[in-house]
């Protein structure tokens, strides 16, 4: 998704791609503070690392929906996001056409 360069970031969209070419998305909200946000790159991180290990029994959690993958099935990860100016731009759309 292309935004602004001023746009704030408002949420952070992970895409689990699948080895039966499935996809499940996962949407954060991004943190106020600085520390939940460090918190939050560092969880994002680790998981990456996980993908990495050549062999692991460890598990990769994502929320929202709150989902555990075994890390031999998943081929890759995109990390997006959506900013502030644009998600309410995308509201503003889908309420008017549901005619709000």
């Amino acid at each position: 998704m292309s935004k602004n360069m001023n746009d704030t970031v408002a949420e952070i969209i992970i895409k689990v791609y699948l080895v039966n070419g499935g996809v499940m998305t996962h949407t954060y909200k991004v943190p106020k503070t600085e520390s939940e946000i460090a918190e939050l790159i560092r969880n994002l991180v680790g998981k990456m690392f996980i993908l990495r290990r050549k062999s692991t029994d460890e598990l990769l959690e994502f929320s929202n929906p709150h989902i555990y993958y075994n890390s031999d099935n998943v081929t890759c990860i995109k990390i997006d996001s959506v900013g502030v100016k644009e998600l309410e731009e995308i509201m503003r759309k889908a309420k008017a056409k549901l005619g709000f």
